[in-house]
């Protein structure tokens, strides 16, 4: 008898022991519970956004192709992003590219053929080309350290990186800046 005792009270120690140790074996692993925190939380098709300031005027206006939203850093991947930032009820500026990236809805990263272009006939007519452009969309100022180029009818501009502020309509250029102006272009 004492010794079925014994043999019972070792099983179940060692049955125990068992689920001690394949309990740790079946929970999530630490790349398991990263791949699920890098999983997009909603994908949206057809995006179509628009951000009113605290005034209630409409700020700017978003439109991709793609959005995919990762909640554990906050971001989202747009492809074909279009931005057009506003002041008042005008429409200030485009700004297009190939993919972009918005983290915590403050600042946008774009890449691949960047292009920005006034939409106010007063500004002229010109264009900002870039590969690379971060735009802190509550201060409206853009900044890049790759290539640009600004190209208008009668004028070609080249620089190593820029600082727009898309606000006051100024931009100053870091380095190597080159241009080119034709009077007689119209």
């Amino acid at each position: 008898m004492r010794r079925r005792y014994i043999v019972t009270i070792l099983t179940a120690i060692g049955v125990v022991g068992y689920l001690a140790l394949d309990d740790k074996q079946l929970g999530p692993s630490n790349s398991t519970q990263q791949a699920i925190q890098q999983e997009a939380d909603y994908i949206i098709q057809g995006l179509q956004a628009r951000h009113y300031a605290g005034d209630g005027q409409l700020d700017r206006t978003m439109q991709a192709s793609t959005a995919h939203h990762y909640p554990y850093d906050d971001r989202t991947q747009l492809q074909a992003p279009t931005l057009t930032l506003h002041q008042g009820a005008q429409s200030q500026w485009r700004v297009n590219a190939q993919q972009g990236r918005l983290s915590q809805g403050q600042t946008l990263e774009l890449d691949g053929s960047v292009l920005i272009s006034p939409l106010q006939q007063e500004a002229g007519t010109f264009s900002l080309s870039t590969q690379h452009l971060s735009i802190d969309l509550k201060q409206q100022i853009a900044d890049t350290d790759t290539a640009v180029e600004i190209s208008s009818p009668s004028t070609k501009l080249t620089a190593t990186g820029m600082t727009l502020d898309m606000t006051k309509q100024q931009a100053s250029f870091k380095s190597q800046v080159q241009g080119i102006h034709d009077p007689h272009a119209q």
